[in-house]
């Protein structure tokens, strides 16, 4: 069971008691990172942590989802220094203490990860790191909640031209808001106590839907998918376990108005897609609907029992009904 400062060390006691004795906690390079809308952890959910970190990364809630980076292999401390005043004594006093801010370089992914980046820069603004020991690191507030540091900003910037000599990376840089965080709240839990490993915990892959072949009969489309940056097809990935109405969702594209999808199959031997019929009843022709995939917990659960892998999220695809 995971445990918020698992080795206690002294930590977010305010007596200011300088032994620490044998229990030290030193911090270890940062290994990555989860990126954050405002999810907290509880102390509930650190009973469980493994279990609390796969439900947010698949929340469909976005306020409760994380968004992981793993594969950091280099960061520079770029924060800004303290400033100080000489009183007329000669004295010299700090006047403000120095602006955290970090950079980082992600070597995997390539151009894909960076826009992916790039979607969340300047918007993001709340992080969990984890170290290269297997720490997921926040603060901890008065209710005992593993918090996310807080930012003024999360930036993602252009990365050097290649020349030859050197490699492709996207760099992204953390101004924390709040040094007290960093130090005196600082908090962790540790993930070896429930044996699982944080740079292994995967996010959502997005989907692209289009249309497999144009439609035949009224109300029947065959969709098809491509899933993440490999484009691998929805049907090789996930098989028969799409092929099921509880799957899918349908909805009129100009109101929002839900139509049923009464019937879900796989489509042909050779096909990649999935064969889909709504109940276009009440449906004028030329009426353009949205399919898209259930909700991501819907997908999760029975009956639609998807592999463990089975973490993703579509667009929509228009099509028409004739």
């Amino acid at each position: 069971m995971a445990k918020i400062n698992e080795i206690v060390c002294g930590f977010n006691l305010t007596g200011g008691n300088t032994d620490v004795g044998s229990c030290v906690f030193t911090p270890a390079p940062v290994a990555g990172m989860f990126l954050s809308y405002g999810k907290v952890f509880t102390p509930a959910e650190q009973a469980n942590m493994k279990a609390a970190l796969d439900a947010a990364l698949i929340a469909a809630n976005r306020s409760n989802r994380l968004y992981p980076v793993h594969n950091i292999t280099e960061a520079e401390d770029k924060s800004a220094e303290k400033q100080t005043s000489t009183t007329g004594y000669g004295d010299e006093i700090v006047t403000r203490a120095k602006k955290l801010k970090s950079a980082y370089k992600i070597v995997k992914g390539g151009l894909t990860m960076l826009q992916k980046l790039s979607v969340h820069s300047d918007v993001c603004t709340q992080v969990f790191l984890y170290d290269q020991k297997n720490r997921l690191l926040g603060y901890k507030d008065a209710a005992g909640n593993l918090c996310p540091f807080d930012l003024t900003q999360f930036f993602v910037d252009t990365p050097p031209e290649l020349t030859g000599s050197n490699f492709f990376y996207s760099p992204i840089e953390l101004a924390f808001a709040s040094n007290d965080q960093k130090v005196k709240d600082f908090a962790w839990v540790n993930a070896d106590s429930e044996n699982f490993s944080l740079s292994a915990l995967k996010g959502i892959k997005d989907v692209v839907l289009a249309e497999q072949v144009a439609m035949t009969n009224a109300g029947v489309f065959v969709v098809r998918g491509e899933v993440g940056p490999t484009k691998d097809d929805l049907r090789t990935t996930y098989g028969a376990a799409l092929a099921q109405t509880a799957a899918w969702k349908c909805r009129v594209k100009d109101t929002g108005a839900a139509v049923t999808v009464s019937a879900a199959v796989v489509h042909g031997a050779s096909s990649t897609g999935y064969q889909l019929t709504v109940d276009e009843v009440a449906l004028p022709a030329n009426t353009v609907v949205e399919f898209y995939l259930a909700d991501i917990p819907t997908l999760q659960a029975a009956p639609v029992n998807l592999p463990a892998t089975a973490k993703i999220e579509s667009n929509y695809l228009a099509q028409v009904v004739s």
